[in-house]
């Protein structure tokens, strides 16, 4: 079954603008459509050069946009990089120490403590001190304000 070629139809601009040619118009006034035509051309021109500008634009754009995210990755790598060399030399110095640290024994250990823990008391007695020595502070401040507050009873009448 063989389809008769059919006639090519016009898009919708072509058929307008086939239609004005034809109609009464176009025929009276020859020189207004010249015109309009030459007006219309111009505007062509127009559109297809901002075009072309425009697409030196995106081309511009587009290579900017690749060069951006060319530098991007390029650093996000650079600290990938870093953060991995940062991991590997703390991993290196935690199993070291833990190696010193099975080296020394529990008996290492346990010195360890004792020396914490002393050093921790001294540092506690200092504090409790100290807490003592701003606690007599604050007497001496309240009872300061309680003798201002008698001598301003005395000294402004109600």
């Amino acid at each position: 079954m063989d389809k008769p070629l059919e006639k090519p139809t016009l898009s919708r601009f072509g058929s307008l603008m086939h239609s004005r040619k034809a109609s009464a118009v176009s025929n009276t006034i020859p020189q207004t459509l010249s015109s309009r035509e030459k007006e219309l051309e111009s505007e062509l021109v127009k559109e297809r050069t901002q075009r072309i500008v425009a697409e030196k634009k995106v081309k511009t754009l587009e290579a900017e946009v690749e060069e951006l995210s060319a530098t991007l990755f390029q650093e996000a790598n650079e600290m990938v990089s870093s953060a991995r060399q940062e991991t590997a030399a703390l991993q290196e110095k935690l199993e070291l120490m833990e190696q010193r640290a099975a080296e020394q024994g529990p008996a290492g250990d346990l010195d360890t403590l004792h020396k914490e823990n002393a050093r921790l008391r001294e540092r506690f007695k200092i504090l409790e001190q100290r807490d003592n020595d701003r606690r007599r502070r604050l007497e001496k401040l309240e009872a300061a304000s309680k003798r201002v507050e008698r001598v301003r009873a005395l000294l402004i009448p109600r």
